[in-house]
């Protein structure tokens, strides 16, 4: 008639039916902030090590691991018996699979009630050997989850089951009855609810375990194994998203950087893998193949892999370039649908994989052949940047040229360095415009203002602080490989375009050094140099790097100031001058097609509405418009806005229309075209169909026209 009580802990249980949730006390996995507190005061009364500063997960297993470095190895011993202890309940299991309750054919039922056909199965393999060292299909299915875990990846179900021997996957039920109740995982569902994901509690278990677990090697075997069991199809989105995060993870900007970098070369053969042989043809896959031969290269060379000789590097390089080229081919032919991100990144790939090839050859010595993938890279790089707004083809095009100089600035020839300091200088102009480095005043970005997120603004800063480490090597380089005034005369009948654009930009050199506005002085030099360019021969003047030198200097010698450098800058309104700005403009966007960089989209549409041609102007801002959704943050920036001869912003009037809720547009005196007006320009007026504003002005973003309140109060009739 006595009593025993027994006291004892165990893994977290699932609360089924029949069992009283109250013989049972749970320790949450959540860490409050009063435990939080609490547990500070017990570091402070016992002088355990220094606190960490806040933990930035709200696990208490995380807080204690790294709250208490004494306590690791005991808490990493935990889990790596919980996970051994999982993977025992799984193997018993296997055994022991029920058949699913719905979905069999009549007759099977039938034999399983007469007995000729058992009610349960073995969906596993027996692998005693194998299962002694964690090797079998229960010990691979934890390591499947933890390996893709550590990168915070869930594993879609159905592509583990794949793996473990099941092509067709097993039921739902059956998938339950062997995860059931086994606290070591986490259980998803993808967005459209259709597929199930699997995944470890915390990402710092999955690191522990795979640490107690697996070797790098091993670790990348799982890898190669789960890329390699994607298939594609419509009801297998979910395995094609798993596998684009999944190679994102495992590359050097993932979260654990080059860990895996001796497997690079492999992850891109798994993925050509899936394009020939599986026949999954999927541009960002391609780009991801692409990008992990290049890294494979890199890292050899960093490494210095013996192994790897400078011919077997060129095969690696060679074979991305074919591959990515190839993929270009299909998307321009309309072959293969492709996302204009997508599209740009590939682009952008394309032109390192040339830079690449011409840094190798030029550091091989490799002939005159590192010359010809310079010009390609070139090619490449150009229209990677008249893509997008991408610091990344701005960053190949200037390591591609910096290195070229660095390593083969004796064998080149005149002509070739030319050319080579004509690029570097193309693109340092563009970079300076995309990240304002000669602004004056240090602005925070947007992103970091109240109200912005953070870590894009921080993202924006750390991208400018690259690019101008990246300028200052590029800048030292192209010292060294500075040609005379001599030199450059006699390049003028060698290589006259490059020629031309460093003498007229060493004449500009002054407008550069000068903050805007500038005065008659500054102006005066700006119309010289660009008199010298125009005076050049027609072929010449053809060329894009001039075309664009020239209009930057005929926009500041027309407004006195840098073109598109800040907000609401000047616009000309010299008729003469606008129809020549706007024939280089015009120039350059036919010369690149589909190709036309938006900024020069952008002077056409703006110039061709001064010039008052609203039909081409409205054309190009409807394309315009459409292209950068979603893409360029800055199409909503009001770079430009209508001024008179003394750079003042023009004021007009004009009457308010409403089209429909809250879209507002005005019908400006003068103007054929009503332009949008936005209520919140202009707080103090309440906007009304009729009502006439005066004393606005016109400012011009990537959208088109737009009413500017110019920053003082608006009057209302």
């Amino acid at each position: 008639g006595r009593r025993l009580l027994i006291v004892g802990t165990c893994y977290r249980m699932e609360i089924h039916a029949g069992r009283q949730a109250d013989q049972f006390v749970e320790a949450p996995a959540q860490v409050s902030q009063d435990e939080l507190t609490a547990f500070e005061q017990l570091q402070d009364e016992f002088r355990l090590p220094p606190r960490y500063g806040a933990p930035n997960t709200d696990s208490i297993f995380a807080m204690l691991y790294r709250r208490l470095p004494p306590a690791r190895e005991r808490l990493a011993a935990g889990v790596s018996s919980e996970a051994r202890a999982t993977e025992s309940v799984v193997r018993d299991r296997a055994r022991r699979v029920p058949q699913p309750s719905t979905g069999l054919p009549e007759i099977a039922e039938q034999l399983i009630d007469l007995g000729i056909v058992s009610r349960t199965s073995q969906v596993f393999q027996e692998e005693e050997t194998l299962a002694a060292v964690g090797l079998d299909a229960a010990g691979r299915l934890i390591d499947y989850v933890m390996v893709a875990g550590r990168l915070n990846c869930a594993v879609p179900v159905n592509l583990v089951f794949r793996l473990l021997g099941h092509s067709g996957g097993l039921h739902q039920d059956q998938i339950l009855y062997l995860l059931a109740d086994l606290d070591l995982f986490r259980w998803q569902e993808d967005e459209e609810g259709s597929d199930f994901l699997i995944a470890p509690r915390i990402q710092l278990e999955a690191e522990l375990v795979c640490r107690r677990r697996l070797t790098l090697g091993q670790e990348i075997e799982r890898l190669l194994a789960l890329i390699g069991s994607v298939r594609s199809g419509v009801d297998r989105r979910v395995e094609r998203s798993f596998l684009l995060d999944l190679l994102f993870r495992i590359d050097r900007n993932g979260p654990r950087k080059e860990a895996y970098r001796s497997g690079y070369l492999r992850f891109a053969d798994a993925l050509k893998k899936l394009r020939e042989h599986n026949r999954i043809s999927d541009p960002d896959l391609v780009l991801r193949e692409c990008v992990f031969r290049r890294r494979a290269v890199r890292q050899s060379q960093s490494d210095g892999d013996a192994d790897r000789t400078d011919d077997a590097r060129l095969a690696i390089l060679d074979e991305a370039r074919d591959t990515i080229e190839e993929t270009l081919r299909e998307i321009e032919d309309e072959r293969s649908p492709v996302s204009r991100r997508t599209k740009q990144s590939l682009f952008a790939e394309r032109s390192a994989i040339y830079g690449y090839l011409a840094v190798q050859r030029a550091q091989s010595g490799a002939g005159e052949g590192f010359w010809s993938d310079y010009l390609a890279a070139r090619a490449a790089s150009e229209r990677a940047i008249g893509l997008g707004r991408n610091s990344h083809p701005i960053d190949i095009a200037l390591w591609t040229g910096g290195d070229v100089l660095k390593w083969r600035k004796d064998d080149l020839s005149d002509a070739q360095r030319a050319e080579v300091l004509a690029d570097l200088y193309t693109t340092m102009d563009v970079a300076d415009d995309v990240f304002r480095v000669k602004e004056r005043s240090v602005r925070v970005p947007r992103d970091l203002q109240e109200g912005g997120d953070p870590d894009e603004g921080l993202a924006a800063l750390d991208q400018k602080a690259r690019y101008l480490e990246r300028r200052s090597r590029v800048a030292c380089v192209m010292g060294d490989a500075k040609l005379s005034d001599d030199t450059l005369a006699e390049l003028e009948c060698i290589a006259p375009a490059a020629a031309t654009f460093l003498i007229a930009r060493r004449r500009a050199e002054h407008v550069d050094m000068s903050e805007p506005p500038f005065d008659d002085r500054t102006r005066e030099i700006a119309a010289t140099a660009a008199s010298y360019i125009s005076s050049r021969d027609a072929e010449i003047t053809l060329d894009d790097r001039c075309q664009r030198l020239l209009l930057r200097l005929r926009w500041a010698e027309a407004t006195g100031e840098r073109l598109m450098f800040n907000q609401r800058g000047r616009t000309s309104v010299e008729t003469d001058t606008c129809i020549f700005l706007r024939e280089i403009v015009s120039a350059l966007n036919e010369q690149a097609g589909a190709d036309a960089r938006n900024r020069e989209r952008f002077l056409e549409a703006v110039l061709s509405w001064l010039l008052k041609d609203a039909n081409r102007a409205s054309e190009i801002w409807r394309s315009l418009s459409q292209d950068t959704e979603y893409e360029d943050r800055s199409r909503v920036v009001r770079w430009l806005v209508a001024t008179d001869e003394s750079g003042t912003p023009r004021q007009f009037r004009g009457r308010v229309e409403k089209r429909g809720e809250e879209d507002w547009w005005i019908r400006v005196e003068g103007i054929a075209r009503q332009i949008r007006v936005l209520a919140r320009d202009f707080p103090n007026d309440a906007l009304a169909h009729g009502r006439e504003l005066r004393g606005f002005g016109i400012a011009f973003n990537y959208i088109g026209p737009i009413a500017d309140p110019l920053s003082r109060p608006v009057r209302r009739w």
